[in-house]
């Protein structure tokens, strides 16, 4: 792994870093994405699905400074569900925005989910200017 490809991120006080995700992680991500029909989304539209979701793939992808990529996969789901609940309990889904983005950025997505990541990479971009809004 090149320094390029990891990137840092301070958290509700914690620090975590991101990089190219191993088997297990795009196992879990796939999961999580998987059964979304996303053709014909607005933009709006998977801003909000994608902020829906935010906890859980931004704990899916990010590891705690200190532990290793293969600790955090051999943790397993419990650990992600963990994380998930503490960054939903800690943190603004804002706070997430920089870690989605990069992983958005990074084209993995495409590579693990094929011509349905393609439809989001093109139709999302993250527009780095663009703040999500939640309905209910």
């Amino acid at each position: 792994m090149a320094d390029e490809d990891k990137k840092t991120y301070k958290i509700g006080g914690r620090t975590f870093y991101q990089v190219p995700l191993v088997a297990g992680q795009q196992q879990w991500l796939y999961l999580a994405l998987s059964g979304i029909v996303l053709g014909g989304l607005t933009h709006e539209d998977m801003l909000t699905l994608l902020y829906g979701r935010a906890t859980e793939l931004t704990a899916i992808l990010l590891i705690e400074q200190g532990r290793t990529q293969a600790e955090k996969v051999r943790g397993g789901r419990e650990q992600v569900k963990e994380l998930e609940d503490w960054l939903g309990a800690t943190v603004q889904v804002s706070d997430l925005t920089p870690v989605l983005r990069d992983f958005f950025d990074s084209g993995q997505l495409p590579a693990l989910m094929g011509s349905v990541a393609e439809t989001v990479v093109q139709t999302l971009k993250l527009d780095r200017s663009t703040q999500p809004t939640l309905t209910s």
